[in-house]
């Protein structure tokens, strides 16, 4: 990534600079109207001959920031075989969090015909900071972990949805791990290459990134950047130490070059 390869030759605020944008304002997505409705449009369609209803709606979110969202489900009149699911266990939908780089809820709609066919919603969300929801800076997994609560909850206050799994990518990944860690009513959880320590994993990106004499105190004019810009602490987020506070079973995957 080439805001986080930095410059050799350049100072030390460059380099800050660089790796600081690197972690809390990396590309963003925009997309409008036309690209949120080319896959799947408004309203009912057929996913693979299973009726489908799709709703885009705002939430509030914990930051003072709209969340874009989308819901895809089962119309309440689908009650035959693909809806097994459901009727066995209660009304069940998946959570997918995108992760920071050019990530938006779109980057969900993929799991649609995995899902929808055999009766199991998806949901969708910007998280502050991306696509079309509200707000400047991401924050690697801390505040977004309260954006997925914010939609859990309407899910299952206005949806009445009762069991949920949550499929997080990257910085996303890092976000239902968290959250997972004081939720225990999720069923389960695939974490697709999250890292495992944001303080470990900045030092990493300074190593790489500026002259080894600047490798060393680097991390730490990021980290003081990083709270006065977007009001938390790198070494806060450590979802290595989460994990075994999660009572959901959680399916990792990564890259095969990570």
């Amino acid at each position: 990534d080439a805001a986080a390869e930095g410059d050799a030759g350049g100072s030390g605020i460059f380099d800050a600079f660089a790796l600081w944008n690197h972690l809390i304002r990396p590309p963003r997505r925009r997309y409008g109207r036309e690209e949120l409705v080319a896959q799947f449009p408004r309203g009912a369609f057929e996913v693979r001959g299973a009726p489908v209803m799709r709703s885009d709606f705002v939430l509030a979110g914990g930051r003072g920031t709209d969340l874009a969202c989308t819901l895809f489900e089962p119309p309440p009149e689908a009650n035959d075989d693909r809806s097994a699911v459901s009727a066995a266990s209660g009304r069940a939908c998946v959570v997918f969090c995108h992760g920071a780089a050019n990530g938006s809820r779109l980057d969900g709609f993929d799991l649609v015909p995995a899902l929808l066919p055999v009766g199991v919603a998806l949901a969708c969300l910007d998280f502050s900071g991306a696509g079309q929801s509200g707000g400047e800076y991401c924050s690697c997994g801390h505040f977004e972990r309260n954006d997925l609560r914010i939609l859990l909850h309407r899910l299952r206050g206005a949806f009445g949805f009762t069991r949920f799994g949550v499929w997080g990518r990257g910085t996303g990944a890092v976000a239902a791990l968290l959250h997972a860690a004081r939720d225990n009513s999720l069923a389960g959880v695939v974490a697709d290459s999250p890292f495992s320590d944001l303080w470990e994993f900045t030092k990493e990106l300074a190593a790489g990134a500026a002259p080894v004499i600047l490798a060393s105190p680097l991390p730490h004019l990021v980290r003081l950047m990083v709270q006065q810009r977007a009001g938390f602490d790198i070494c806060d987020i450590n979802p290595r130490s989460s994990v075994g506070r999660c009572r959901a079973p959680i399916l990792f995957a990564r890259g095969s070059d990570d």
